[in-house]
């Protein structure tokens, strides 16, 4: 829960980001959802002190429903 990350469950990743890390969102999401290949990016999330905890994200689509996996590496 350090630095409010225990406020993002259950909260559309989306929600999660900086402004300025939404399109980097939406981007591997929706590449997910069409099955294409995936690159890693690096997105920011606010953090409770005013800083930015950078995260480098990979998504994968995860079955024929709409599911994805995301996997975060924390650059911290």
């Amino acid at each position: 829960a350090e630095h409010g990350i225990g406020d993002w469950l259950d909260r559309p990743w989306i929600d999660t980001v900086t402004d300025e890390s939404k399109a980097k969102v939406a981007e591997m999401l929706d590449a997910a959802f069409k099955r294409q290949v995936s690159r890693w990016r690096q997105v920011n999330h606010p953090a409770d002190d005013g800083a930015d905890i950078p995260v480098r994200y990979f998504a994968l689509a995860a079955g024929d429903d709409g599911r994805v996996i995301v996997i975060g590496r924390d650059l911290q």
